[in-house]
């Protein structure tokens, strides 16, 4: 984990949040997120509630609250009101959706809004950026100049990597007749996606769960890759700009690489919904990471998940890694032990099925 130089892409991730959060963007979002925390249990959504759901920050809250509330457990709070949280979150929400749509290289935005994948499941569902690429291309797609540039430079080192590159060089091999399936499958699932009367929660969930798997598995693996790539690159820099999380390897007790069926792809996320009655949420593929025992820190004592981290060795600047999951224990008369479950961010730059070989 601190055995490699901070990659291209990495650097830019946190040169990219630095900058981001003197934006007025930055300060919003940090600022509606940081309330939520603080509001401790006066609050619908208490912080310790929803850390467990998949997704990056702005995503996560709006999930929560959107099932909280469509699972009928709306109630009156005093000194909070979670509708000024969802009105705080929506914004920058939509604004984090245009820097996902403007990473996407150039030479791709002809099939970039034509394929199906886990950021077209709809709220409260969704782990991505919630259909980010229906802005590409499109003329509502602008963004305030320190946004735009911090996106274009993201945009560079992400189309230079292992994956940027299998991505753009895939395009040539791709039929018009298969692209049009995949834009016919994308509007398929547009339109019978929608949640149904007399739905229950879980039965919705699984219905689109279903549907979804069936249609991302005719997409180029590159495609899916870069989606993934970008969507956690944005996250990233966005959860750096708004905690600021930082661990040095002086503080990691030590860490080791998942074994074989060891991964937190296995660590499926619940949600109660009704009746006792939960679902997993439906996930993107989660490359090889490692799962590190530190040093208890408050601020990092079960994160929540797809929080970044920015990794120093020796107060120098060493990587970034995103937490997939972890777990902590103690009994009386033994040490409190802290587990986190990371993957460093250079991991989803290479092509899944090689990462997999």
């Amino acid at each position: 984990m601190y055995d490699s130089e901070p990659t291209p892409l990495e650097t830019v991730i946190l040169q990219a949040a630095n900058d981001i959060r003197v934006t007025a963007f930055g300060q919003r979002t940090r600022a509606a997120l940081r309330r939520n925390r603080e509001a401790q249990d006066d609050t619908l959504l208490p912080f310790a509630q929803f850390k467990d759901i998949p997704g990056p920050d702005l995503v996560r809250h709006h999930n929560a609250l959107s099932l909280l509330l469509l699972a009928g457990n709306e109630m009156e709070v005093s000194g909070f009101s979670d509708r000024e949280l969802l009105s705080a979150l929506l914004d920058p929400l939509d604004l984090a959706k245009k820097i996902v749509a403007a990473v996407w290289p150039i030479e791709l935005e002809a099939i970039a809004r034509e394929f199906i994948d886990f950021d077209n499941m709809p709220i409260p569902f969704c782990t991505m950026y919630p259909n980010a690429r229906e802005y590409i291309g499109s003329k509502s797609l602008i963004l305030p100049q320190p946004l735009g540039k911090i996106a274009r430079r993201l945009r560079d080192v992400i189309s230079q990597t292992e994956v940027g590159q299998s991505a753009l060089n895939s395009v040539h091999s791709v039929s018009s007749s298969a692209l049009s399936n995949f834009r016919a499958d994308l509007k398929e699932f547009n339109s019978s996606s929608a949640y149904y009367k007399n739905e229950t929660i879980l039965q919705w969930h699984n219905r689109i769960q279903e549907t979804l798997s069936a249609r991302r598995d005719r997409v180029p693996r590159a495609w899916l890759d870069l989606n993934n790539l970008i969507h956690t690159s944005v996250s990233a820099m966005i959860s750096l700009a708004a905690w600021e999380h930082k661990l040095d390897s002086s503080e990691v007790i030590s860490h080791i690489e998942w074994e074989d069926g060891d991964s937190a792809q296995e660590d499926l996320r619940e949600w109660d919904v009704e009746d006792g009655k939960s679902f997993c949420f439906y996930c993107p593929e989660i490359p090889d990471g490692r799962t590190m025992r530190i040093e208890p820190k408050v601020e990092l004592i079960l994160p929540p998940c797809d929080t970044a981290i920015e990794l120093q060795h020796e107060n120098a600047f060493a990587g970034i890694v995103s937490v997939k999951g972890g777990r902590m224990s103690w009994s009386r008369d033994s040490e409190f032990t802290v587990e986190l479950s990371v993957v460093r961010i250079p991991a989803y730059c290479v092509p899944h099925e090689k990462e997999k070989d």
